[in-house]
């Protein structure tokens, strides 16, 4: 696959899409104990709430993605960066938190 298609999720949507296909179930997914008492739910994870988190995962990334590129053309961010990439900042520039 292009690693630019991957970028947009596409992957992730095409194993989404076999789980549904194939109806891989939810048999082995269950609720702690806790969750079953407080919310009164059936003790088995419901199959739609499995196949709806990637979805909705991939709309929030898509969202924070773009919101960082217009910050970028606008001038008010340098640079995406990752965590680590955070520490290694902080760590160089420990000096002006001081």
């Amino acid at each position: 696959m292009n690693s630019n298609l991957a970028c947009f999720g596409v992957g992730a949507i095409e194993y989404w899409a076999k789980m549904y296909k194939i109806n891989i179930g939810t048999e082995e997914l269950r609720w702690p104990v806790w969750v079953q008492d407080t919310f009164d739910v059936k003790d088995r994870v419901q199959r739609w709430l499995v196949l709806i988190i990637l979805p909705i995962s991939l709309a929030l990334l898509s969202f924070r993605s773009l919101q960082a590129m217009v910050q970028i053309y606008r001038g008010e961010r340098d640079m995406v960066i990752a965590g680590h990439e955070a520490e290694d900042l902080v760590t160089i520039h420990a000096w002006n938190l001081q």
